[in-house]
C-alpha cells in the first residue's frame, strides 16, 4: 500500500514554521488532485521558496533533525548559493528539494499557490510548466498514466520552446 503521508505531514509542518513557499512537482499534484495519492509513491517532494527564505528553511530543517546540502555540500549560513538552483534537506529518511532559482516567475507562483491540505501549492498551470521543460515526454506519460490533463497553456508553452530548439 503506498502512504505518501509522512511527505505531506512533513509540508504541513514547513508550512506552519512560517517559510513562504509553495509544493509544486508530483507533491504538489498529488496534494491537488487527492483521489491521486494512494496511485503514486513520492521519492520526493519539491518546494519553490524565494532566496530569502533559504536560512529559515535550513532552520526548520534542522530544527527536525535533517542535514541540508547543496549539491552534495553541507549548507553553511552566507554560502554562495547563486547558479547552486536548490538545497536538498533529508529528515527522517525523506527528501525534501527547495528550489530558489528557476524559469519560473517565482513571485507570482507562489502568489498564486493556494492551501491544499494545510500545504500552500502552485496551480497546476505552473507545476505541468515546470514538469514538461524539465522531461516533456516523461510528464505526458505521468499524465496519460494518472489520467490528468495537462493545462494547454503549458502544453503550448512546452511545445513552442521544443520547435524553437530543433533545428
Amino acid at each position: 500500500m503506498i502512504d505518501n503521508g509522512r511527505h505531506f505531514e512533513l509540508l504541513r509542518s514547513l508550512a506552519a514554521s512560517g517559510v513562504r513557499f509553495a509544493a509544486f512537482g508530483t507533491a504538489g499534484l498529488l496534494l491537488r488532485h487527492a483521489e491521486l495519492r494512494s496511485r503514486y509513491a513520492l521519492g520526493d517532494a519539491d518546494v519553490l521558496l524565494p532566496v530569502g527564505q533559504l536560512e529559515g528553511f535550513v532552520r526548520w530543517a534542522r530544527g527536525r533533525g535533517g542535514e541540508v546540502t547543496s549539491w552534495g555540500e553541507p549548507f553553511v549560513p552566507g554560502m554562495a548559493v547563486h547558479g547552486r538552483f536548490y538545497v536538498r534537506a533529508v529528515i527522517d529518511g525523506l527528501l525534501l528539494d527547495a528550489t530558489y532559482e528557476t524559469f519560473l516567475e517565482l513571485d507570482e507562483a507562489l502568489r498564486e499557490a493556494t492551501a491544499c491540505d494545510g500545504v500552500p501549492t502552485c496551480s497546476d498551470e505552473v507545476i505541468w510548466r515546470a514538469k514538461l521543460r524539465k522531461d516533456h515526454q516523461g510528464a505526458l506519460a505521468f499524465a496519460s498514466a494518472m489520467g490528468l490533463e495537462v493545462p494547454p497553456g503549458a502544453l503550448r508553452e512546452s511545445q513552442l520552446r521544443r520547435q524553437a530548439a530543433t533545428p
